[in-house]
């Protein structure tokens, strides 16, 4: 009896042990379970830190990438505004050029009106000259006939002389604005190829020798006696020893030992060359 009580509790004990064991195999399986999750689920945190770290990187140069496109953009935006600039000055340089050009352009067409006036005056002195002197030859060949007429041949020569002298007095004028015509015709031709390669050097040293050359120059000679230029000054006058004491026609009303106003460039009396107007003048 003994021995049925001892195997019935040994039967027991062995099927607690079982139960027992199959409760720990139950176990032993979620912990296996739970360790391959945890591995699945490390493997799966290894791999987003991965992601992470790339998705950084590539941030990282995006941000490195924009910052050198905005710093070469706003250094580009820079030139283009100087450029802007420079070309602005440019054009305001050149809008000045061609007004100055208008300018020299106006003179020298008024030089050239001149030109072709004094041109038609010559023309008609070197008419009178003829006249004067196929007069006087006729005088001439009738003095030979009748010796009485000595005052009008000298009269005649003295006219003839006259006419002489005013026709070599405008040829010199003219000779002398054909000159200014043709300097200022280079001046716009100059200017004109300085405004059109952007280069102001030559117009600059054009500009510096010209105003070189009217400093040089001296004053042309006037008689105030005989109203003439280029003839004689007037204390050289030749009709001075002539002269009575009354005082000579003269156009000049002042004082002779005032410093009468002489323009450099047009060589008038009248003003000096900083009130010169050549539109005036001409």
């Amino acid at each position: 009896e003994t021995l049925k009580q001892a195997a019935a509790q040994k039967s027991q004990q062995l099927s607690a042990l079982q139960e027992e064991n199959v409760k720990l195999a139950e176990e032993l399986g979620r912990s296996r379970d739970e360790v391959t999750s945890h591995q699945k689920l490390e493997e799966e945190r290894s791999v987003l830190n991965n992601q992470l770290l790339e998705m950084k990187k590539r941030e990282s140069k995006y941000k490195k990438d924009t910052d050198e496109e905005k710093a070469a953009l706003q250094k580009s935006i820079s030139f283009t505004s100087a450029l802007l600039t420079e070309k602005d000055a440019e054009l305001e340089k050149l809008r000045n050029e061609v007004t100055v050009l208008r300018g020299e352009n106006a003179s020298a067409k008024a030089l050239h009106s001149v030109v072709q006036s004094l041109e038609s005056d010559k023309v008609k002195l070197e008419l009178k000259v003829k006249n004067l002197e196929l007069q006087l030859k006729e005088n001439k060949r009738q003095l030979s006939s009748s010796s009485g007429n000595t005052d009008t041949q000298a009269e005649e020569e003295e006219r003839a002389q006259e006419s002489q002298q005013m026709i070599d007095f405008l040829n010199s004028v003219i000779v002398d604005l054909q000159r200014k015509n043709q300097d200022l015709k280079m001046k716009v031709e100059m200017m004109s190829e300085a405004a059109l390669n952007g280069n102001g050097e030559d117009l600059n040293n054009y500009d510096s020798d010209d105003q070189e050359k009217q400093s040089k120059k001296k004053p042309r000679l006037f008689c105030d006696i005989c109203d003439c230029f280029d003839l004689h000054d007037t204390e050289d006058c030749p009709t001075q020893a002539q002269m009575s004491e009354d005082p000579p026609h003269s156009t000049h009303h002042g004082s002779r030992s005032e410093e009468r106003p002489y323009c450099d460039i047009c060589e008038m009396f009248g003003h000096w060359a900083t009130n010169c107007n050549d539109d005036e003048t001409f």
